[in-house]
């Protein structure tokens, strides 16, 4: 029985087939991925690994203080991801994130605006841009059990890819923003796992040989 759990343990490890999708755009937006379902013996199929893999880069966050007094900002710019579907379920929330963040300390209007009418400008030294960062960031969940199941089954499922600028310049008085959006672009992948088809005649003999010693005792 020991040889037995081994065998299994090593199975159920097994890669199946993978699936890759990309999307691209300019936060916020959605893009519909369709996947195909695992379309073989539903037995077999004993997790399903999704990873959310995404890339944020450019854009800009500008922040002008059009107070009577000067300012303390913490600004923070970038964009995060996440999955959804009505089609299967993850069990776990699927995200990634990639932003930057400063601290400017901004001058009272310097006469670029009427002060305290939130007139947004570029100029002066009432103003200061937060340039957005380029990285990566990634992130996965390892689906067993029921929510493994409904991947199973003929046909194809949808996901959702949600991706938001994420931008934040506090709530200091008489500050006003702009930005430039960011670029965001990634990959969704879907991998199966599944006990090889092989590898049920493995077990089979195992059974069997089990079956032989109970039968010589």
């Amino acid at each position: 029985m020991k040889n037995l759990a081994l065998a299994l343990s090593a199975l159920a490890g097994t890669a199946g087939a993978q699936q890759v999708q990309v999307f691209s755009g300019n936060p916020t937006f959605m893009q519909t991925l369709t996947f195909d379902r695992f379309d073989g013996d539903a037995n077999l199929l004993v997790g399903v690994c999704i990873t959310l893999d995404l890339t944020v880069e450019g854009g800009s966050l500008s922040v002008d203080n059009d107070g009577f007094e000067s300012a303390m900002v913490d600004v923070e710019f970038g964009a995060g991801g996440a999955l959804s579907s009505t089609d299967v379920f993850f069990g776990e929330a699927i995200e990634a994130s990639i932003t930057a963040t400063d601290t400017f300390m901004l001058d009272a209007d310097d006469g670029d605006a009427n002060p305290g009418n939130d007139d947004f400008d570029t100029g002066g030294t009432d103003v200061d841009t937060l340039l957005g960062t380029e990285g990566t960031d990634s992130d996965f969940a390892n689906i067993t059990g029921t929510n493994a199941q409904s991947f199973a089954g003929p046909g194809t499922f949808e996901i959702d890819v949600n991706v938001s600028q994420i931008l934040d310049f506090g709530a200091a008085g008489g500050v006003s923003g702009a930005f430039t959006p960011s670029t965001a672009f990634g990959t969704v992948t879907i991998e199966y796992k599944v006990i090889p088809a092989p590898a049920t005649a493995v077990l089979a003999a195992f059974g069997g040989l089990a079956t032989v010693r109970r039968s010589r005792r």
